[in-house]
């Protein structure tokens, strides 16, 4: 049977960051998360590589290298502008709230803003200062998960659409 014509194709080893957010029937099929797991690849039209210059960027989120970037799992490019606070730039307060609107755009809350206290980042600039928030790289649309403190289980729940 043949899957893939005039498209090359590579297994990768899934680096174990990965397993819980992608490998959850296997987690309780092992009962465990040290099992070793590979990713099958692919090329885009143009025969490259997620990995490679030049790759489309639309198919970025269709086959996410699970063999590295685990400093930064969003699909989204380090340098996308997202919504943040104020108070998580000058002050130092941490994100307690993470909104991926219906829209696509992106918010980072301390919880304690008001709408003037609204700022643009690249969002690597986030990741880079609390890697927890790699946490909720797959909420979809219209999808936001708020936790208490860094550290604590971010408790996921759908937004509810504003007029």
């Amino acid at each position: 049977m043949i899957f893939f014509v005039n498209i090359s194709t590579q297994f990768v080893p899934v680096n174990n960051s990965y397993l819980l957010n992608y490998f959850g029937y296997a987690i309780d099929y092992y009962g465990n998360i040290g099992f070793p797991a590979i990713q099958l690849v692919w090329t885009d039209r143009n025969h490259k590589l997620p990995w490679e210059a030049d790759f489309e960027e639309h198919f970025t989120d269709k086959q996410p290298s699970l063999d590295r970037n685990v400093d930064f799992k969003f699909h989204e490019t380090r340098n996308l502008v997202v919504f943040t606070t104020r108070q998580w730039l000058k002050k130092n307060k941490p994100i307690l709230k993470v909104v991926h609107d219906y829209n696509g755009d992106w918010q980072f809350l301390t919880g304690d803003q008001i709408l003037s206290d609204a700022r643009l980042i690249a969002l690597e600039e986030l990741i880079k200062q609390d890697v927890t928030l790699n946490e909720v790289f797959n909420l979809n649309y219209g999808e936001e998960a708020e936790r208490s403190f860094i550290g604590d289980v971010w408790r996921r729940s759908v937004c509810e659409e504003s007029d």
